[in-house]
């Protein structure tokens, strides 16, 4: 990949990651009047407001800012293939196995920074929002593992799960795009 190709997937991922947020906001009912979902609001609204009247969210899904991110991902995989359709079934299946990748490394690294501002300060101004977004995912964890005590094993047992989904989403990407799979 050449510099331009890279920068261009970086920026590309950086407003997917946006997308992400703001999607993972909704679901954890994070309110709209705290500073961190306002900047994210502000960042995304000029493509998932005009979606919204299209497709409302329901339930816990904020589908506007999730189609954002299925099309955020199918643009980054033409970029990283220099703008080729070369299997347009596989890649978008691959854009949204893309996608929730996206969040997964999101989610991997929300646990991290939650677990060390947890050690060094856990009265910092962003716990609380990093707290409301990976409880519904450690908080199952935490309620089967035994109590060890002061020590929280459930983001460990998160990241690493995490891994694993991420390592197969991207063998199944890599099946896709690449191999005889979904073509035609």
């Amino acid at each position: 990949m050449g510099i331009t190709v890279t920068i261009l997937s970086l920026i590309i991922r950086l407003i997917g990651f946006v997308f992400i947020l703001r999607a993972w906001f909704y679901a954890s009912r994070i309110p709209p009047f705290n500073p961190f979902s306002q900047t994210i609001y502000r960042f995304t609204d000029w493509a998932t407001l005009p979606l919204q009247r299209l497709i409302a969210p329901r339930g816990q899904f904020d589908w506007p800012s999730i189609i954002m991110v299925w099309i955020t991902a199918f643009i980054y995989l033409l970029t990283i293939f220099n703008f080729q359709l070369f299997n347009p079934l596989g890649q978008i299946i691959a854009a949204l196995l893309t996608g929730f990748e996206w969040w997964l490394n999101t989610m991997f690294w929300a646990i991290i920074i939650q677990a060390l501002l947890s050690w060094v300060n856990p009265a910092a101004p962003i716990a609380p929002l990093l707290n409301a977004l990976t409880a519904p995912v450690l908080n199952p964890i935490r309620s089967r593992m035994p109590s060890m005590g002061a020590i929280d094993f459930s983001p460990l047992i998160v990241l690493i799960i995490t891994q694993v989904l991420i390592v197969v989403i991207n063998n199944i990407n890599r099946n896709i795009l690449f191999g005889d799979l979904l073509t035609f």
